[in-house]
């Protein structure tokens, strides 16, 4: 053991936090025995509570309403998420289908067939010079009552009749995209997207109006099909027309054809995919909330809740008796500052104990590997086990002669084992000593010396005194050969 390992252990602070842990790693057995008994007083005081609380109609009464409030939310929660993920399913599969049949669906919106039917509307109007009182115009009547009329087609039955398959499937507002509107230029939607759309533009001559209706489908067969529901719908309605709101005219001047994406339908598409995965990602996250749901463990007042009580209590014991073992070890350990046993002495100054005497002299303690090497029972006689101590400790001493026996609990102590140690050994010189701190005799000695021997007492001698004593040795280059601890009375 150097100078260096010594000081950082054992400094001149009162508390040394490193031995302070190997002091309670010292003692796992007490700790063990401790948790034991703290498991157990729990566990028996668990049982008793339990027992009583079962006789206890008011704990009883409380232990049944709470399980029921704990039923009655689980129900409602399962319920709840049972209903949402069924509306869900049904909103996902309209939307499915819908995608799958609808007419907006079969539109391609980079390729859209737009087809403009223009009519020339004629009501007789003229305008009387210099009159004060000029005749009434009918043509926006008439135009007003040929958007009605044509708002009255389903382009949905007609596209779906020309495919075989007429859908009947609505998704929020967005089959009106299939219906019939008619705008004028003048009106601010004038360029809202629909599949029929009727323009009113005005001319030089007050005598008539061009009606353009605007038809868009997804293909020119598409387009073919709405412009002749079209012109049918304003023949049909012509006469009846003619005599509800007044006189005209009307004669169609041409048909124009052509082909362009649309921002409008492409907008819609993109609308109704995002909301379609707004639709997949909460029933995937109400699907979870569902599969996660536990039905609650409800609190059964029978043996099985006293023996669940009392695991806890065990589980609760333990932990207190590690923890209130481990504090009294440190509190200990800071307000005493003596060495508890030799155990702990091994573990603290890394040192090997030659041999532990307890007062009553029956057994003799030797440090594990001295034990292991020498094959020694765990219980001999005291003259035996010293005997064999000493015959380790002379393989160790090597060409070491003198030996100073020396340490805090005395130099009568020191002397009792010199002589037994001389005798056992006689080829080596055996001298005793007194605490090497301030005896000056002992100093001395050290000096003399090739080895050193501590002789310390359990709950008696000082960790800070014993560091003391190893810092001079290995500040005077002798070798170490290790501790012989006795239980004394305490000062």
């Amino acid at each position: 053991m150097n100078e260096k390992s010594i000081s950082a252990l054992y400094g001149d602070s009162t508390i040394n936090l490193s031995e302070m842990i190997w002091l309670v790693l010292s003692k796992w057995r007490r700790i063990l025995v401790w948790i034991l008994i703290f498991s157990v007083l729990f566990c028996l005081l668990s049982i008793l509570g339990s027992v009583n609380k079962l006789r206890n109609e008011s704990f009883i009464a409380q232990n049944m309403a709470t399980n029921n409030h704990l039923l009655q939310n689980y129900e409602s929660t399962k319920t709840k998420l049972e209903a949402r993920m069924q509306t869900l399913s049904q909103e996902i599969n309209q939307a499915h289908d819908y995608e799958a049949n609808s007419s907006l669906f079969a539109i391609d919106p980079y390729h859209v067939f737009f087809c403009e039917v223009s009519y020339y509307i004629d009501a007789g109007f003229q305008i009387i010079p210099d009159a004060a009182y000029q005749d009434p115009n009918y043509t926006i009547p008439v135009v007003n009552a040929y958007q009605v009329a044509l708002s009255q087609l389903s382009p949905e039955g007609i596209l779906g009749e020309l495919s075989g398959n007429r859908s009947e499937i609505e998704y929020d507002s967005r089959s009106s995209f299939i219906s019939v509107s008619v705008s004028r230029v003048s009106e601010p939607d004038c360029s809202s997207l629909s599949n029929v759309k009727t323009d009113v533009l005005s001319t030089d001559s007050p005598a008539g109006q061009i009606m353009s209706i605007r038809v868009i489908g997804g293909s020119e067969e598409q387009c073919d099909a709405l412009v002749d529901a079209v012109e049918s719908a304003v023949s049909e309605n012509e006469a009846r027309i003619r005599q509800t709101i007044h006189d005209y005219k009307i004669t169609l001047l041409g048909t124009n054809r052509y082909q362009t994406k649309s921002d409008e339908l492409i907008l819609l598409h993109n609308t109704f995919l995002n909301d379609l995965d707004q639709l997949n990602t909460e029933m995937s996250s109400t699907l979870d909330q569902y599969n996660s749901l536990r039905r609650p463990s409800l609190k059964s007042l029978d043996a099985s809740y006293v023996l669940k009580e009392a695991v806890k209590a065990a589980v609760l014991g333990v932990v207190a008796g590690f923890f209130i073992v481990v504090i009294w070890l440190c509190l200990k350990y800071v307000i005493d500052g003596k060495v508890v046993d030799p155990e702990s002495a091994a573990y603290i100054f890394r040192s090997e104990v030659l041999a532990f005497f307890p007062r009553d002299r029956k057994y003799l303690k030797i440090d594990r590997q001295i034990r292991s090497h020498l094959n020694l029972p765990s219980g001999s006689e005291p003259e035996k086990m010293l005997k064999l101590a000493a015959s380790n400790l002379n393989r160790s001493l090597g060409t070491a002669h003198t030996v100073l026996v020396a340490g805090t609990v005395g130099r009568e102590i020191a002397e009792s084992f010199s002589r037994e140690l001389g005798a056992l050994l006689p080829d080596r010189s055996f001298v005793a000593g007194g605490n090497l701190i301030n005896d000056g005799s002992t100093i001395d000695a050290l000096d003399q010396s090739d080895a050193v021997i501590l002789v310390e007492g359990v709950s008696v001698s000082y960790r800070k005194d014993i560091g003391k004593e190893l810092r001079m040795i290995s500040g005077s280059g002798k070798a170490f050969l290790g501790f012989l601890f006795l239980e004394l009375p305490q000062k």
